[in-house]
C-alpha cells in the first residue's frame, strides 16, 4: 500500500518516469497483491515487453485467465526479444495447466522448451503427461529433463517423479535404474 502512495505522489509531482519505474517494480515483486492488479489494470493498454508480461503474470496470479493468456499470446507473437517470448511461452503454459487443461498446457510447455529453449518447460511438459494419464511418456522426460538439466531447480525431484511412474505402470527395473542414478 506504501508503495502505491507513493506512485500516486510521484505522478501527482509530474515524476512520471520514476512512477512508472516504481509500478513495474511493484507488479513484477509482487504479482499477487491487490496493489499491483489495480496498478495494473490502471495502466492499461500495457506497453512494452517488460510490462506486458508482468501485467500477464499478474492477471494470472489473480485469476484472470483470459486477459493473462491474450497478453502472453500477444506478447509471444510480437516480442522482439526471443527471451521474453519463451518466457511467455512458458507463462501460458501455467495459465493452462491451472485452469486444469493439461492438453494446451502440455502444448504450450512443448514449445517453450523447443522452440525457446526454457529448461523448466520439459519439467512441466512431464508434469502434463502425468496428468493426462500418459506416466511412461512423463517418466521419460522426468528423466532427460534431470539428465540435461542436473542443476536447474526440479531436477531431482524429476527423477523422483520418473521413478513413481515407472513404478505406477508396473516398470519396477527402470524405477530402480532411476534411483540408482
Amino acid at each position: 500500500k506504501a508503495v502505491l502512495g507513493i506512485i500516486r505522489a510521484l505522478k501527482a509531482a509530474g515524476d512520471s518516469s520514476e512512477a512508472a519505474r516504481l509500478q513495474l517494480r511493484l507488479i513484477r515483486d509482487y504479482p499477487s497483491s491487490k496493489e499491483a492488479l489495480e496498478v495494473v489494470r490502471a495502466s492499461e493498454p500495457l506497453i512494452g515487453e517488460k510490462e506486458i508480461f508482468y501485467g500477464a503474470v499478474c492477471y494470472a496470479r489473480h485469476r484472470k485467465y483470459r486477459t493473462a493468456a491474450r497478453l502472453f499470446k500477444g506478447l509471444i507473437k510480437s516480442a522482439a526479444d526471443h527471451v521474453w517470448k519463451g518466457r511467455a511461452q512458458y507463462e501460458l503454459g501455467k495459465v493452462y495447466y491451472s485452469k486444469r487443461d493439461y492438453r494446451s498446457a502440455r502444448s504450450a510447455f512443448r514449445k517453450a522448451y523447443k522452440t525457446y529453449r526454457v529448461p523448466k518447460g520439459l519439467l512441466e511438459e512431464a508434469r502434463c503427461n502425468i496428468r493426462l494419464g500418459s506416466d511412461l511418456e512423463g517418466a521419460r522426460r522426468f528423466e532427460l529433463f534431470a539428465k540435461t538439466f542436473p542443476s536447474v531447480a526440479g531436477a531431482a525431484e524429476g527423477l523422483w517423479q520418473a521413478a513413481m511412474a515407472y513404478e505406477r505402470r508396473g516398470h519396477p527395473k527402470n524405477a530402480g535404474r532411476v534411483f540408482a542414478e
